[in-house]
C-alpha cells in the first residue's frame, strides 16, 4: 500500500510529466485547425460617372480574381454629395474588402475610415496612407510623355491642342515634355475643362482646331465621343491622341493612338494578393511593370511606331525621367533646346 507521502510524490512526478509533454510539443492545447475558407464577398463603390467606364474595368478585375472561389460583389453607384453614405452603407454590409474607385472619393474615405478601424479598404487611382487602406497608384505621367512624343512626331502644322480635365492639370507637364522632346518650337493650345457639360470639350476642340491645331490630345476624364464626332464633322486631318483607351474603337480612321493602363490586370493580381494577406500601404505601377495598353490607329506612321516604341524602352529601363514640376520642365525645355537632352543622349538608333 503506498502511503500519503507516496501519494504526494507519485502526484507531483506525474504533473511534472505533463508539463514535459506540453513543451515539447507532444500535447499542445493552444492549437488550433483552421477551419474552412468562407469565399470572399467583395464591396466595390463607384462614382455614377465611371460606371460605364473605369467602373467597369475595375469590377472586371475583381470578377476575375474571385472566379473559382464562389465569392460574391456588391456594387453601389455614388452620385456626387452622396460619397460618404455610400461608403458606410457598403461598409456596414460586411465583406471582406470594400473597393473604391477615384480621387473624387479619397474625402469621403477620410472621413468614414476611422469609423470602420477593422474594415479593409481598397482605393483605385487615389493615395490615401491609413492603417487599413491600401492604395493603387499609376504613373500617368509615363503615358502622358508618350503621347507627348506622338504629337510631336505626327503634327505637320506645329501646331498642338491638349484638352485636360480638372485634377488632371499636372498631366500637362508631362505631355508638354513629350512634345518638346522632339520639337522645342511646337505651338500648344493647352485648356482646363470648367466642367462635364455636354458640348464643352468639341467648344474647346473647335477652337484649337480653328487655331491650326492638326492633332489633339484628350486626357483621362474627357468627353472622347464628342471629339470623334466633331472631328468627323469637319472632315479634316485633325487627329486623337487619347488616354482613355477603353473608350477607343480601333476602327477610328482619326485616332492615332490610346494609351492607358491594364487597370483590370492589376485589380485581379491586387485582389488575390489582399485575399491571402493584407497589408496596408501605396502600391505604384508604371511602364516597368509592363501594363501599359497601347491601341494604335491607322494613321500613326512607321515612323512614329519607331519613335514610339524607343522611347517606350527607355522609359521601362528608367533611361528618362518624365518631368512633373514647372521648374523641371524649363530645364528640360533647355536642354533639349540645345540637342543636350538626356533622351537624345540615350536613344539607340
Amino acid at each position: 500500500m503506498i502511503g500519503r507521502k507516496g501519494l504526494e510524490k507519485y502526484s507531483i512526478l506525474f504533473l511534472l510529466f505533463l508539463i514535459s509533454l506540453v513543451g515539447c510539443g507532444v500535447w499542445d492545447t493552444t492549437a488550433e485547425e483552421e477551419g474552412p475558407r468562407l469565399p470572399p464577398r467583395i464591396g466595390l463603390v463607384v462614382p455614377i460617372s465611371e460606371e460605364t467606364k473605369a467602373g467597369a474595368v475595375v469590377l472586371e478585375g475583381l470578377q476575375k480574381g474571385i472566379a473559382g472561389l464562389g465569392g460574391k460583389i456588391e456594387v453601389i453607384t455614388a452620385k456626387p454629395g452622396e460619397y460618404s453614405t455610400s461608403l458606410r452603407e457598403m461598409a456596414d454590409r460586411g465583406n471582406d474588402l470594400v473597393w473604391i474607385l477615384g480621387e473624387d472619393m479619397e474625402q469621403a474615405l477620410a472621413e468614414i475610415i476611422p469609423l470602420y478601424p477593422e474594415k479593409k479598404f481598397v482605393l483605385v487611382n487615389g493615395a490615401l496612407s491609413a492603417p487599413n487602406v491600401v492604395s493603387l497608384t499609376f504613373r500617368e505621367e509615363e503615358p502622358a510623355f508618350l503621347a507627348g512624343i506622338i504629337a510631336g512626331a505626327a503634327s505637320n502644322a506645329g501646331r498642338v491642342g491638349l484638352i485636360v480635365t480638372q485634377g488632371t492639370e499636372n498631366l500637362q507637364i508631362a505631355f508638354e515634355a513629350g512634345i518638346y522632346e522632339l520639337e522645342p518650337t511646337v505651338q500648344i493650345f493647352a485648356e482646363t475643362l470648367a466642367g462635364m457639360e455636354p458640348g464643352q470639350v468639341a467648344a474647346v476642340a473647335e477652337k484649337q482646331l480653328s487655331r491650326g491645331a492638326d492633332v489633339i490630345i484628350a486626357a483621362p476624364g474627357v468627353n472622347i465621343e464628342e471629339l470623334l464626332v466633331l472631328l468627323r464633322e469637319r472632315e479634316q486631318e485633325g487627329l486623337l491622341i487619347s488616354l482613355d483607351t477603353y473608350l477607343l474603337s480601333e476602327k477610328e480612321d482619326v485616332i492615332l493612338a490610346g494609351l492607358g493602363w491594364d487597370t483590370a490586370l492589376v485589380v485581379e493580381d491586387t485582389l488575390v494578393m489582399l485575399l491571402e494577406e493584407f497589408q496596408s500601404g501605396v502600391l505604384s505601377f508604371g511602364l516597368k511593370d509592363g501594363l501599359l495598353v497601347l491601341k494604335e490607329g491607322s494613321k500613326l506612321s512607321l515612323e512614329v511606331q519607331y519613335l514610339l516604341r524607343s522611347y517606350r524602352r527607355q522609359l521601362e529601363e528608367g533611361l528618362i525621367s518624365v518631368p512633373i514640376r514647372e521648374e523641371e520642365l524649363l530645364d528640360f525645355q533647355k536642354r533639349t533646346a540645345a540637342g543636350d537632352g538626356e533622351q537624345r543622349k540615350a536613344m539607340d538608333w
